[in-house]
């Protein structure tokens, strides 16, 4: 049996604001700065998408997300995954 683990919702060019993205779950640990700092000096247009639950809790890219964050930026590509369609079955 074939298992899907990634089903965009979304196509990746879908802009959110960083204010509509919910982060209060990201880990308590926080995000390592030294990858941060690599990520902000990248053109955001040459970054991958974050990836989202339809709730908008971010699933992976924290460390993109605060790159946009401390560079100012105001928005943020990413995928919404369908979670019902990725569910193990």
């Amino acid at each position: 049996m074939k298992k899907t683990f990634w089903s965009v919702k979304k196509p990746p060019d879908d802009v959110f604001t960083l204010t509509e993205i919910r982060t209060d779950r990201l880990s308590p640990k926080g995000v390592d700065e030294d990858i941060v700092d690599e990520y902000k000096a990248v053109d955001p247009a040459d970054m991958p998408p974050i990836v989202l639950d339809e709730s908008l809790w971010v699933i992976d890219g924290s460390h993109r997300l605060t790159a946009a964050q401390d560079r100012g930026d105001e928005t943020i590509w990413a995928y919404v995954l369908d979670q019902e369609a990725t569910k193990v079955r």
